[in-house]
């Protein structure tokens, strides 16, 4: 999936949450916050969810 941004195409990042047993994608601008805001809401603060790069979850922010 690749949402428009500005007329330029931006490709979605895979974020996965173990604990929740969710994977979504989320267009490059919004990882951070998408990610940061499913951490904050679900899990104290704790940082749980993260981008999935190559099978591996890689911690944002």
């Amino acid at each position: 999936m690749v949402h428009a941004h500005a007329d330029e195409d931006v490709p979605d990042i895979p974020v996965v949450c173990p604990d929740c047993d969710t994977r979504t994608k989320v267009p490059i601008p919004e990882v951070e916050n998408a990610v940061a805001r499913q951490n904050e809401q679900l899990h104290d603060g704790e940082a749980v969810a993260a981008v999935d790069v190559n099978g591996r979850s890689v911690i944002v922010g």
